[in-house]
């Protein structure tokens, strides 16, 4: 993923989205939902949103759960659009 950058040494991921397709709502509805294992820290730049992730949960990989979390983002996209 070209906009995906994983620190695996120092249990940090950073993402940059398009705030377009990933509408902020959504994001920061899914970065409460991923509380228990980040420390997290959203910045608005025009129209991208850039995320960075402090695995803070013990015996999980950073970059496991970092997919995860991609993977609920695009559910949580995925469902609200065909809500609409």
């Amino acid at each position: 993923m070209k906009n995906l950058k994983i620190d695996k040494k120092q249990k940090r991921a950073e993402l940059n989205l398009n705030s377009v397709f990933y509408p902020e709502d959504i994001v920061k509805r899914a970065i409460k939902d991923f509380s228990g294992l980040f420390d997290t820290k959203l910045e608005r730049e025009g129209d991208r949103i850039n995320i960075k992730l402090k695995l803070i949960a013990r015996g999980v990989s950073i970059e496991d759960v970092t997919y995860e979390f991609i993977n609920y983002l695009l559910a949580e996209v995925k469902h609200s659009e065909v809500n609409v």
